[in-house]
């Protein structure tokens, strides 16, 4: 992990593998495929526009600001609900693919930014991954996620030495233009896109073909800024707004993830610091997480997972910055580096496997539930009362899809819960995609009874 001067390699270094980095996004790719195993991406918001998309057969919008990461999300499961798909569980699986398909379409743009190049600025995407978007995977659907897995690639392709090709600048004005609409919290990091490419155009004005592409793109960045401004000053929500700002010192109570952020820093200024002392502090924070990973009985609460998309403000932007210095000086690890960061990555992939069983405990003790009882459940008088992995609004929609082909049974929300998509006891949802059971008729004249002829 030992640094070098701009271009040189310490001896006895060798050129960091990109396999080493393939790997360590397969690794994390086990994790977000196992939450997706077990429903994990219909928690929080996930369930309410896979609700809404197939209600609606079109995109479910909530934001301007975030309109690209929307349809960036959400595009697979349009095509699949106009192209006459109904059932649920195949559907599902489906709008998984379209949260997973930004995950390896920004780390393959990673690995494309850095050929021929010194690797080691690969930690970039791995340690954003395993540090920002794991922690938040109750709100896989969430548009910050797009945002996240953006930043990196931008940032690797902005840092090249090389003269762009024109594919470089293509994939670059294609990566700023859907991050101006990802989420408000690119303001935050665009800033340090436009100085980047600013010095670049001021310092380096031989290659004008470039230079288009670089003017270019600092007018995307720029214009992040002004819409993640907008979407700041005027929210769609003034509530969400308060909860993002709360969410800021709260997450410093959770050390599951304030240790995994502060290890991802501490390995970057690693990389761009000649100092061993600097060197060895990834190291402690990694003996010190392990009893966390391990140690525990139970992982995030749904609030506390939903609240680290704070990350993005805080710990995304130092990340950027610091791999714009390790990028300067540090083109490969050290082995007790690339053992390091392995280490650290299936740590924190462990423990996200490990505690994705409080989630999976939750959604049976739902299906039990639906299994077992008939017409309306008011939710306190379940087991699912105030279970920490169950979101506030969400228990008519997820009774309605966990119970595909047939409902049965639809758990309400607590009697104090301030909002609800919609009132079960008035309407019906997904009434294409599922049998109402005869306790159900009337309630929505539109909805299919079973057992009454079609």
């Amino acid at each position: 992990m030992k640094s070098a001067p701009r271009g040189k390699r310490p001896p006895g270094h060798r050129a960091t593998s990109p396999l080493l980095f393939v790997f360590l996004f397969a690794c994390l790719s086990v994790a977000l495929l196992n939450s997706f195993w077990i429903d994990k991406h219909l928690s929080a918001d996930g369930v309410h526009y896979f609700r809404a998309v197939l209600d609606s057969g079109s995109f479910f919008r909530i934001d301007s600001a975030r309109t690209f990461a929307e349809v960036l999300v959400q595009w697979p499961l349009v095509l699949a609900v106009r192209a006459g798909a109904t059932a649920l569980p195949a559907l599902s699986a489906v709008i998984a693919l379209g949260i997973y398909l930004p995950y390896v379409l920004a780390f393959a743009l990673c690995l494309f930014a850095v050929r021929g190049e010194g690797r080691a600025v690969l930690a970039l995407p791995v340690l954003s991954l395993a540090c920002a978007n794991l922690p938040a995977d109750y709100l896989l659907i969430g548009e910050h996620h797009v945002m996240l897995l953006l930043a990196p690639p931008i940032l690797l392709l902005i840092l090249r030495r090389t003269a762009p090709t024109l594919w470089d600048g293509l994939f670059l004005l294609l990566a700023l233009l859907l991050f101006t609409r990802t989420y408000p919290s690119a303001l935050f990091v665009a800033p340090i896109f436009a100085g980047l490419l600013a010095a670049r155009l001021y310092f380096d004005r031989s290659d004008r073909r470039a230079n288009v592409f670089r003017g270019l793109a600092l007018g995307l960045s720029v214009a992040t800024v002004v819409v993640g401004a907008l979407s700041i000053l005027t929210p769609r929500d003034a509530t969400n707004r308060d909860t993002f700002r709360h969410s800021l010192s709260a997450i410093v109570a959770f050390p599951e993830v304030l240790v995994p952020a502060l290890f991802s820093v501490l390995f970057l200024l690693g990389l761009a610091s000649r100092r061993r002392e600097v060197l060895a502090l990834p190291a402690l924070a990694f003996v010190v997480y392990l009893p966390l990973a391990f140690g525990t009985d139970h992982g995030l609460s749904a609030l506390a997972s939903v609240s680290t998309k704070t990350l993005s403000v805080t710990l995304l932007p130092a990340l950027v910055l610091l791999t714009v210095f390790a990028h300067a000086r540090a083109p490969s690890l050290s082995g007790p580096g690339e053992a390091l960061l392995l280490a650290m990555v299936l740590a924190i992939v462990s423990w996200n496997i490990r505690h994705s069983r409080d989630w999976s405990r939750y959604r049976d003790d739902m299906k039990a539930v639906l299994g077992t009882e008939k017409g309306y459940v008011p939710v306190e008088r379940t087991e699912l009362d105030h279970n920490p992995c169950r979101w506030s609004w969400t228990s008519p929609e997820l009774s309605v899809v966990w119970s595909w082909p047939v409902v049965r049974a639809i758990v309400r929300n607590r009697v104090d819960e301030p909002w609800e998509p919609f009132d079960p006891k008035r309407s019906l949802v997904l009434k294409r995609y599922v049998l109402y059971d005869p306790v159900f008729a009337g309630v929505d004249p539109a909805a299919r009874i079973e057992g009454s002829p079609r």
